[in-house]
């Protein structure tokens, strides 16, 4: 299957990997390949700082914890069940940590790491020190009702540990599993009581192990030289000591063993629907994926999509970065789910919420109410995310063609806009939860009244919001499609003045012509905000509020790069002197407190306007993430320098935080995914009109990249972008199930006058500059048959 010519090509620049101090677990690697995405920790060197660590969770759906936040890594962090929701008055769980006593004395690790299977949450640990060995291997459980198990077995975490004697003599061991928090002693295990729920943790066996104050210790006997000792650890989670005890007993009759066996299983089903992409660059790879395992983890089993780091629960505006990415993978059911997950809630509640439980049943679900009946919204429900209502609900339409989901709630949809708080003049405000809001004080050096006892200005009530403005213009535009396909275009009555009110307002009030929108106007003064922010002045692209040829779309997006880029692609403004000292930091470092999404924001914006910036902007991605593939909630780069902005590490009863801020993040890293998608492959489905557009990229002299099982609609394609000659690319793609489908291509290109070819013939070629500078040849859409095959080269 040839693209083009083949020639010799410079080998390809990759991302940089992590050291190599120690293997990984003996039992996790012989399940196959694992990420590049890793943390090891040298001792030596001195402790990491939280922020500097990785977040690897692992969930399915009814229980949750992740490892690698602290040290020991193996220490189990966030642990919440049976379901996907922590207690309202304690939090989560108390850490779990592990360690091994030889003689009578602790064993201090001198090196640590931990590992991830690849396409699946399997996370293993290593430690070594004192000659001795400790490996880690966790699960939690999936299986089939075809398995045979008992349904208990799905709530509880497992591990399998192995010590080794790596000395030259003899060792007697004990290994100490240590509840940090609250607990008591229960038949040989600790059991830790919360409001509604309970967990025990201990040996699976329940034999040889001695529970002491809040210390499980197991006797793993005299270790010769080489020699190790296997013991299969449990915490069982359930609403009171008899679901625990259940559990337990479910988790016994299974093995440890088999559910591994299953568990893998079970990821490989759910890898099969996955559209799967291959570069050159593991770590890209790796990345990608690794983003998708960090959503499926953070489901619960009701379909709600949660942030289980810190929060729990369904967050409404959250939904962006996990609806988008999914959808790029062709996860279309996954979305589905969670769509209208945000709708029965919002019945079961009666009304929209900034964020909802995520253990509803809706086994008892009121009637579809009148939503027209509903008053205006308050609190954070005045602005901003109930606009992601109707925008999500077009993204799953024109990726999946399923006009059933928003077709049957409209009025929904509807009352999602006429909720909001618009002023007689057509402006919004913030809804106060927008995740920047401290992070634009320090970057714009906007100090609050109370400084520094308190660091938030009341956004929500001092300013209107040009982002809120964006939102609301673009989900009535969102609504207007899904009416009008739904044949329902008297849906749109009286709210079409208002949308038209609001975006006029927005164009007036924050549009500077020639320059970048104004991210904020103060209420009282309408005085403008002293310059842009690049988690506001990026909304009008990413939000697609503006097409990106515009002028007004263009020259807001050079003002800000001009204002905050960098030379590695990043758009970040710098902090403020004042908040610079009252931080600690030194007076001549350049720091930037940044939101995990802004790197994908600006990403996304340098792509689909062609900025010599963008492969910058890509490459980025892989320095602003920690060591386990994730992106944080709030970071910092000091001096170049990436590490999570995590001031709060709660290992007890995670009050008043667990993770502070947040760590595993659905929400930062599905948008970011979806960038480096979009960057990738420039994709825009429409599935309702049987059309893809695709706009390609092969950054770091890259040979190739391939895509199998892209889905729009119910047609799948497998696509192929490759390098063909000096300056010249081609692409390939090849349908493999549904309808016929019309694909619309734009290659890069550096020649002047560059032939191209479609399916072999000679066409007319045209280069055309994209708004921020790229050249590239667009081609006339071109109908692919099912089972058929079609070619594109530019030389």
């Amino acid at each position: 299957r040839s693209v083009g010519v083949p020639v010799p090509l410079d080998p390809p620049i990759l991302w940089e990997g992590p050291q190599s101090l120690l293997n990984p677990p003996a039992n996790l690697a012989v399940l196959g390949t694992l990420s590049t995405w890793a943390l090891q920790v040298d001792h030596a060197l001195g402790t990491p700082p939280v922020g500097a660590l990785g977040s690897f969770g692992l969930g399915n759906g009814h229980v949750f914890t992740q490892v690698g936040l602290t040290t020991p890594v193996n220490t189990w962090h966030g642990m919440v069940g049976p379901a996907y929701d922590k207690d309202a008055l304690l939090g989560f769980f108390s850490d779990l940590r592990l360690t091994l006593e030889k003689g009578g004395e602790r064993t201090t690790f001198e090196r640590e790491g931990v590992w991830r299977h690849r396409e699946s949450d399997v996370v293993g640990t290593a430690a070594e020190g004192d000659g001795l060995r400790l490996e880690t291997l966790d699960v939690a459980p999936r299986f089939d009702p075809g398995d045979g198990f008992d349904p208990a077995a799905r709530f509880a975490v497992v591990r399998r540990v192995v010590a080794r004697n790596l000395g030259d003599a003899p060792a007697d061991l004990r290994l100490l599993v240590r509840n940090v928090g609250f607990g008591q002693p229960r038949d040989g295990g600790i059991a830790e009581p919360r409001i509604n729920t309970e967990r025990w943790c201990g040996t699976v066996e329940a034999a040889g192990a001695q529970a002491s104050g809040t210390e499980v210790a197991v006797d793993l006997g005299t270790l010769a030289p080489g020699g190790s000792a296997t013991v299969d650890l449990i915490c069982a989670m359930g609403a009171d000591a008899a679901a625990v005890d259940a559990a337990r007993a479910a988790v016994r009759a299974a093995g440890f063993d088999a559910l591994l066996a299953s568990t893998q299983r079970a990821w490989a089903q759910w890898w099969a629907g996955v559209t799967k992409i291959h570069t050159p660059d593991p770590r890209v790879n790796d990345l990608l994926d690794g983003l998708l395992v960090t959503i499926k983890t953070s489901v619960a089993s009701t379909g709600a999509v949660s942030q289980m780091s810190q929060y729990t629960r369904t967050w409404l505006r959250d939904h962006t970065g996990p609806v988008r990415y999914d959808l790029d993978r062709g996860l279309f059911d996954e979305v589905r789910g969670f769509l209208d997950y945000l709708h029965k809630a919002s019945i079961q509640t009666g009304g929209i919420s900034n964020s909802y439980r995520a253990d509803f049943p809706f086994d008892a679900l009121p009637p579809e109410p009148d939503w027209r009946s509903f008053p205006q919204g308050g609190g954070r429900q005045r602005a901003e995310g109930p606009s992601f209502l109707p925008i999500l609900n077009e993204a799953y339409w024109r990726h999946s063609g399923d006009l059933t989901l928003a077709g049957g709630q409209l009025e929904f949809l509807r009352y999602a806009l006429a909720l909001q708080q618009v002023s007689p003049e057509g402006l919004l405000p913030f809804s106060g939860d927008e995740t920047f809001r401290v992070f634009m004080s320090a970057a714009l050096d906007l100090v609050p009244e109370g400084f520094p006892f308190q660091l938030e200005i009341p956004y929500d009530e001092e300013a209107w919001s040009a982002q809120s403005g964006w939102y609301f213009a673009r989900a009535f535009r969102a609504l207007a499609a899904l009416a009008g396909a739904a044949g329902e275009t008297g849906v749109l009555d009286g709210i079409d003045a208002v949308a038209a009110r609001v975006e006029s307002a927005t164009e007036t009030y924050f549009g500077q012509p020639g320059s970048f929108y104004v991210p904020f106007l103060w209420r009282d003064t309408l005085e403008p905000a002293p310059g842009p922010y690049e988690d506001v002045n990026t909304q009008l692209l990413w939000v697609d509020a503006l097409p990106a040829d515009d002028p007004r779309a263009v020259d807001n997006l050079r003002a800000l790069y001009e204002r905050v880029g960098r030379p590695d692609g990043l758009m970040l403004t710098p902090i403020g002197p004042t908040y610079q000292g009252l931080l600690g930091f030194a007076a001549d470092a350049e720091v930037a407190l940044y939101t995990g999404m802004a790197p994908g924001y600006g990403l996304w914006n340098l792509a689909v306007t062609g900025h010599p910036a963008a492969e910058a902007a890509f490459n980025a991605m892989g320095v602003v993430v920690d060591p386990g593939g994730n992106y944080g909630e709030g970071q910092i780069l000091e001096d170049g320098v990436s590490r999570m902005f995590q001031i709060w590490y709660g290992d007890v009863i995670s009050l008043p935080w667990s993770d502070y801020t947040a760590r595993y993040r659905t929400w930062e890293g599905g948008i970011n995914g979806d960038a480096m998608w979009r960057y990738l492959l420039g994709m825009r489905a429409d599935a309702p009109a049987a059309s893809l557009a695709l706009a390609p990229h092969l950054p770091n002299r890259w040979p190739e990249l391939t895509v199998e099982g892209l889905r729009v609609g119910g047609t799948t394609l497998d696509l192929t972008v490759r390098r063909t000659a000096s300056l010249g690319y081609g692409a390939e793609i090849v349908h493999r199930a549904g309808p016929a489908i019309d694909v619309t291509l734009a290659l890069p290109t550096e020649r002047d006058a560059p032939r191209a070819r479609v399916n072999g013939a000679a066409v007319v070629a045209d280069v055309t500059t994209r708004p921020l500078g790229e050249r590239v040849i667009e081609f006339d859409p071109l109908r692919v048959e099912p089972e058929g095959r079609a070619t594109w080269d530019v030389n």
